[in-house]
């Protein structure tokens, strides 16, 4: 199935970024858009970039909203109990290793969010 395949896939690329690369930032969106300036001075450290970063971070901060907004109906489920719990175990298994690894864990909010 293919829901199967791409949950396993998404986990296993995780899993060898969090065990095989080093060094390694972890950057969740929510941190991002909560903190954005934080969070950039995080990967240009992380980087090793120069003082002209600056210069870009703070485009990016004037330029945050962009053009895309996906709109959202969060009361739509298309996944079968069988599917969440795929998703489920991939998640728990990704947020295992950040933890394992000292990285930032998954948000709460993504543990929990295919759950009945």
């Amino acid at each position: 199935m293919y829901l199967n395949a791409t949950a396993d896939n998404w986990r296993v690329l995780y899993e060898n970024y969090i065990k095989y690369i080093s060094p390694l930032l972890v950057v969740h969106y929510e941190d991002l858009k909560r903190d954005a300036r934080q969070q950039l001075w995080r990967v240009a450290r992380f980087l090793n970039a120069d003082h002209e970063f600056e210069i870009r971070i703070n485009c990016v901060l004037r330029n945050q909203e962009g053009l895309f907004h996906r709109h959202s109906n969060s009361s739509f489920y298309s996944f079968t109990e069988e599917m969440r719990r795929r998703i489920n175990s991939n998640i728990a298994e990704v947020s295992r290793l950040l933890t394992l690894y000292h990285h930032p864990d998954i948000p709460e909010q993504y543990k929990s969010s295919y759950t009945f």
